[in-house]
């Protein structure tokens, strides 16, 4: 095969999600530090209850990691689903290399399809 040199393809677009999309809803996250601050605050106020003296950060610190780990879930599947696009892509054009043999494209269209789909 010859090269594209009019746009990107293949691996090239599938690092593109992850050198530029990806960072970019990242960006997109809103974490608002003085909010943070003050959840933290909060946290750590409510495991340490009335025990004076008692600090517990860990605690507080899972609590809140926890919280920021689930808002990173969507841009992480919006990162997935963009490249399993672009490896269907691939896919496509691969097959129709194989329109000679219409019985093995089909097997390897359904064999990688299927475990493309089990992976995502």
């Amino acid at each position: 095969g010859d090269i594209n040199v009019t746009e990107l393809s293949g691996g090239a677009k599938i690092a593109r999600v992850f050198h530029e999309r990806f960072p970019f809803e990242l960006v997109r996250m809103e974490v608002d530090e003085r909010t943070l601050r003050r959840e933290i605050g909060v946290a750590i106020k409510n495991i340490s209850g009335i025990r004076v003296g008692m600090f517990t950060p860990d605690m507080a610190f899972e609590a809140i990691a926890k919280r920021l780990i689930e808002k990173l879930q969507e841009p992480c599947l919006k990162c997935v689903e963009m490249v399993v696009a672009e490896l269907n892509e691939v896919l496509q054009e691969i097959v129709e290399e194989m329109k000679e043999y219409p019985a093995l494209r089909d097997e390897v269209l359904r064999l990688i399809s299927e475990h493309l789909q089990t992976q995502e």
